[in-house]
């Protein structure tokens, strides 16, 4: 994630500590190519996405990220940019969009472990609880399509895919420029990233009709033995003859099966 085709070096801001060395604070900007409505924004102009920015919380209150912002935008100015993109937990002046993250619990056991989750009340009743709710949150692979890993062969069409089904559903969308940025952010890495094609038969050859991707975030417990709590992130997705539904259920699924 932080070093793609195209990274400026420059977009990476750290602070370290001068006595020992160590570093307390980073922030990182990249060069993107968008589109807004009908406009366009090509690299290496005009649009940086800011990202990763964290201050050890030893020093979370000496303005620490106040600096680092303040640093990464003279820096991308210098490169003549003057807008970026960025997400926050806060809400800051302006948003022009919201997201809301919707969890599904996949390893039900694990979670009422760790407390993630709780028991519901309806199941308590059960002589195995436990088993009863993974029964109601297991996943079925009834009438869902046959899906296979991406491969590196798969880059173009996916390129091709993913540009066209943006632009055509999207105010606002990432728009991928080269077959290097599609495969650095989306071949599969194995606890990193995992995406998969859908192929539909067209005049007597396959060809990628849909795709589906979600990578792996993992959480530090620190109350637990467990240790990691490994999430699935549903990352990006295009379709042309499955539903998005259709596509979501089967990256649950495969999540599943890999363990998370």
């Amino acid at each position: 994630a932080l070093f793609p085709p195209h990274f400026i070096k420059e977009w990476y801001v750290g602070i370290c500590e001068r006595h020992t060395g160590d570093l307390v604070g980073f922030i990182s900007a990249l060069p993107t190519s968008l589109h807004i409505g009908d406009k366009e924004f090509r690299r290496p102009s005009e649009i940086a996405v800011i990202n990763f920015l964290c201050v050890h919380k030893k020093y979370r209150k000496q303005m620490l990220a106040e600096l680092l912002i303040r640093e990464i935008t003279r820096r991308v100015n210098v490169s003549d940019i003057f807008q970026a993109l960025y997400t926050s937990g806060n809400v800051l002046p302006t948003p022009f969009a919201r997201a809301q993250y919707f969890h599904r619990s996949l390893n039900v056991r694990k979670l009422l472990g760790i407390g993630f989750m709780e028991m519901k009340a309806s199941f308590r009743n059960f002589r195995n609880p436990v088993l009863m709710l993974e029964r109601y949150y297991s996943l079925r692979a009834d009438g869902l399509p046959e899906y296979r890993e991406m491969g590196p062969a798969d880059v173009p069409a996916i390129r091709r895919l993913l540009n066209t089904y943006y632009r055509k559903n999207f105010a606002i969308a990432q728009q991928w420029e080269t077959d290097a940025d599609v495969a650095h952010w989306f071949l599969p890495r194995p606890n990193v990233i995992y995406s998969y094609v859908i192929e539909s038969q067209t005049k007597g050859s396959k060809s990628v009709s849909d795709f589906f991707s979600f990578y792996l975030l993992p959480s530090s417990l620190l109350h637990s033995s467990a240790g990691v709590l490994n999430a699935a992130y549903c990352y990006y997705f295009a379709s042309t003859t499955k539903t998005q539904p259709e596509l979501l259920q089967c990256a649950l699924l495969s999540a599943q099966e890999l363990g998370f």
